[in-house]
């Protein structure tokens, strides 16, 4: 089963969970299995972390203090619609399930789950919706979309003239 996973090798993972117990489990169980992971304590950190990342998946709890994990993916859609994001709640919720289907190349996956599920969701996830733009980021908080040819400042986007 091993052998599945080393496509995940290259990933680099955005992890967005305020229980700190539960976010080093979970970067233990990544870490093996992907590229790099950048961690956040809640949305307005993990927006922040994104915006000067190149990141190629989210995995971002629900329910968290300062900005949820909804709002911050609906802000990380301005930027990038592309770009997978796995959202796990506690709670399976019907607001949960509306908030989450209602953003573009999302999953939700519920707290408790094993290893497995959560590699297989990862890899399901960045097949599915796989990220073809490529954000580069050019320092002094602006980036660059390679593929949408799109200039950003933060998450505002600049339109290019020719001259």
């Amino acid at each position: 089963m091993n052998e599945i996973f080393k496509e995940l090798a290259h990933l680099n993972v955005l992890l967005v969970e305020d229980d700190t117990q539960l976010q080093g489990v979970l970067a233990g169980l990544l870490k093996p299995y992907v590229g790099q992971i950048y961690k956040a304590q809640n949305g307005q950190d993990g927006l922040e972390s994104f915006s000067k990342n190149d990141i190629d998946i989210i995995i971002t709890d629900i329910n968290m203090t300062h900005m949820s994990g909804t709002t911050m993916a609906k802000r990380v859609r301005e930027l990038d619609e592309r770009v997978p994001i796995i959202f796990i709640a506690a709670y399976d919720t019907d607001e949960n399930l509306h908030n989450s289907l209602n953003i573009q190349n999302s999953n939700l996956l519920k707290k408790p789950f094993d290893k497995q599920q959560l590699l297989i969701m990862i890899l399901m996830a960045t097949k599915n919706g796989a990220k073809t733009s490529k954000r580069l980021n050019l320092g002094r908080e602006f980036s660059y979309d390679t593929q949408g040819r799109l200039l950003y400042k933060e998450s505002e986007t600049i339109v290019l003239t020719r001259t």
